[in-house]
């Protein structure tokens, strides 16, 4: 394994400790949260690691996943190489679950949060990379992009970064201002 690899790999495993132990489970999108991290000028599906399955909830406890490989997920991979056109140093995304009154907070932490809706799918896209698109503008992709519940898909809260210690960390530090909003 190359240099690059590897410290992708020991990015996301930080990153998935620090969701293992701090995480609250109803911080997880009910079809699972994802979390990639790209290579450098990542442009195909196979330069972009992450979990090989959804990171889920039971019994009130984060389940992750026990590996970390190139090519895990394809939503959450092209979701970043679709940022990483208009701003390389984005080169990290996870999901949240998505709740109206959520949104409302990240919208107070975050500077910038850009949304998109589902049901304005353009009849020739193939994916919610329009969506993505649609909200990032050349060297300006916003810190959060979320679209809300449709008939189309489950709502989903995508919360971008440079690498996914950064993304765990404001994350974590959402998780309180909601707990704490909600106290």
């Amino acid at each position: 394994m190359n240099e690059e690899n590897e410290e992708i790999f020991r990015q996301l495993k930080r990153a998935l400790k620090t969701l293992k132990e701090d995480l609250n489970p109803e911080m997880i999108p009910a079809s699972g949260m994802t979390i990639a991290f790209a290579k450098n000028n990542a442009v195909i599906n196979g330069e972009v690691a992450g979990v090989p399955d959804r990171i889920t909830a039971s019994k009130g406890k984060v389940i992750i996943p026990d590996d970390i490989m190139f090519s895990a997920d394809t939503e959450i991979s092209s979701a970043i190489l679709t940022a990483m056109k208009y701003d390389g140093a984005i080169r990290s995304a996870a999901t949240i679950k998505y709740s109206e009154k959520n949104t409302e907070i990240i919208r107070e932490y975050f500077p910038e949060v850009r949304s998109f809706d589902p049901e304005r799918l353009p009849p020739v896209a193939a994916s919610v990379d329009w969506g993505i698109a649609a909200c990032c503008k050349e060297g300006d992709v916003p810190d959060v992009i979320f679209n809300r519940e449709s008939t189309l898909r489950e709502g989903r809260i995508l919360v971008l970064g440079e690498d996914p210690v950064e993304i765990v960390r404001n994350i974590i530090n959402l998780q309180r201002r909601i707990n704490n909003k909600n106290q």
